[in-house]
């Protein structure tokens, strides 16, 4: 796990603490996602994430993320070892929407916690929603967010049987 978060300070330390130090930083750059992806390729092939967290200003402006989000199952393997090593990514913010729209294309699993910005639920309706009628779309999203701290979890590529989800409980859709 490598966390990379300038609000290190408000994260829990349980958390933060079990986390080798040179695997957290307060700071975004290009050069240390390249760095972090250089040493994770030369190392053993095993799963390994990537935590993004409050730094869409900074991903919004990289040049080499673009690659790692579109390449995140290979960039870390390396066919001289053995096994296979793949690169999660989780990124959180504030804003759905802010995420550029190449990398929100390339996500297989989004949260979305209650928002009261219309164009933000809009956005989230055009792109995660698209297969739902709007009636649909907003018994879903009342639904999900019905509760304190409750979320709309969405897993993008399943067919919609099991494509949605209140905290981590599957949806069922009359006659489904």
């Amino acid at each position: 796990i490598w966390l990379i978060s300038p609000s290190l300070a408000t994260l829990p330390k349980k958390f933060v603490e079990k986390l080798p130090e040179e695997q957290v930083s307060n700071e975004f750059s290009d050069e240390l996602i390249e760095d972090i992806v250089d040493e994770l390729y030369e190392g053993e092939n095993l799963n390994n994430l990537l935590l993004l967290d409050d730094c869409i200003r900074d991903i919004s402006r990289s040049k080499v993320l673009s690659k790692i989000f579109l390449n995140r199952r290979h960039c870390c393997h390396n066919d001289n070892e053995d096994g296979i090593g793949g690169l999660s990514i989780i990124v959180t913010n504030q804003k759905f929407s802010l995420l550029p729209l190449e990398f929100r294309n390339a996500l297989s699993d989004v949260i979305i916690f209650r928002s009261s910005n219309k164009s933000e639920i809009n956005r989230v309706k055009d792109e995660l929603l698209f297969d739902l009628d709007s009636e649909t779309q907003e018994k879903l999203l009342i639904y999900c967010w019905s509760e304190p701290y409750s979320f709309l979890y969405v897993k993008v590529n399943n067919p919609l049987e099991s494509k949605y989800y209140k905290k981590f409980d599957r949806i069922i859709f009359e006659g489904g």
